[in-house]
C-alpha cells in the first residue's frame, strides 16, 4: 500500500529542519519518494544554466550511476519540458526511455522501463531534477502535485551547490 502523502510530506518537511549534509537530505527524500511511488533507483541531477549542463550529485546505485557524472543539455523535448518549463515528464516503458535518453541501456539493467523526471524549480530557474526509475508503467498513474511538493522541499539542499 502506498504511503499516506501528507504524513510523508509531513516526515520530510520535519526531518529536513535538524541539521545535516545534503547527502543526508537528498538520502532522506529517496526514502521519502521510495515510500511514496516505490522507484527501483534514484538519481538526482543538479542544472547548471552557464554551462548548460547537468551533473549527478547524489545516486542510490552509484555503481552504475557514479556521482559526479555530467550531461550536456539535448534539445530533444525533456530539457524543454524538465528545464525550461518545469513540468514532470513520464517515460512508461523501454521504448519511450528509448526515444528521450542514451544511457536507456544502464536503465534496463537495472531492470526499470519507466522514468520520472521531477524538477526542482525556485524563482522561475530549474536547479536540477530527481529521476526515479522503475518498472514499466511505475509512474503512470503518479500524483504529480505530490512529487512537485517533494522537490519544492528539497529547494534549499539543491540550491547550496
Amino acid at each position: 500500500m502506498p504511503a499516506d502523502p501528507l504524513a510523508e510530506l509531513t516526515r520530510l518537511a520535519a526531518a529536513l529542519r535538524q541539521p545535516m549534509s545534503r547527502e543526508a537530505q537528498l538520502a532522506l527524500a529517496d526514502a521519502a519518494l521510495a515510500r511514496l511511488f516505490g522507484h527501483t533507483a534514484l538519481t538526482v541531477n543538479r542544472y547548471d544554466a552557464a554551462r548548460d549542463e547537468s551533473e549527478r550529485v547524489y545516486s542510490s546505485v552509484p555503481d552504475v550511476y557514479p556521482l559526479g557524472g555530467r550531461k550536456r543539455r539535448k534539445t530533444n523535448g525533456w530539457s524543454e519540458r524538465v528545464i525550461d518549463r518545469g513540468e514532470i515528464h513520464v517515460g512508461g516503458n523501454a521504448a519511450e526511455i528509448a526515444a528521450v535518453f542514451d544511457d536507456h541501456a544502464l536503465i534496463a539493467g537495472l531492470g526499470c522501463a519507466a522514468i520520472m523526471n521531477i524538477p526542482v524549480r525556485y524563482d522561475g530557474r530549474t536547479l536540477g531534477s530527481f529521476n526515479l526509475m522503475g518498472p514499466a508503467g511505475q509512474f503512470d498513474r503518479a500524483d504529480h502535485a505530490i512529487a512537485l511538493a517533494v522537490a519544492a522541499l528539497m529547494i534549499p539542499a539543491m540550491s547550496r551547490f
